[in-house]
């Protein structure tokens, strides 16, 4: 074996051991917040979809215009837009009679 291989198999060894040794999450924590939070904010679209029947590059751009206009994060406004959603009457098609 030369010395650049014995070399080359000393940090192969090395690195095995590092990965054993420190196995990495699947997951980290900053991309499951980041997927908590664009599914908070896809609900929150999809919300202002239905109330106000538009499509939704509409809807993502009234919840951008919301997050600008009250200096807000995007994630925040799309939380209370949720939290408010049960204060909203429902109104179905039938009418009473």
């Amino acid at each position: 074996m030369t010395a650049i291989e014995e070399h080359a198999a000393s940090l192969s060894r090395i690195l095995r051991l590092a990965i054993r040794v420190h196995p990495s999450d699947p997951y980290p924590e900053h991309l499951r917040s980041a997927l908590r939070s664009r599914a908070v904010v896809d609900s929150a679209v999809a919300l202002i979809m239905v109330q106000n029947r538009c499509s939704h590059e509409t809807a993502v751009k009234l919840l951008h215009l919301a997050s600008r206009s009250s200096n807000r994060r995007l994630h925040d406004i799309a939380e209370d837009i949720l939290h408010h959603a049960s204060e909203i009457p429902v109104i179905t098609g039938g009418g009473e009679k």
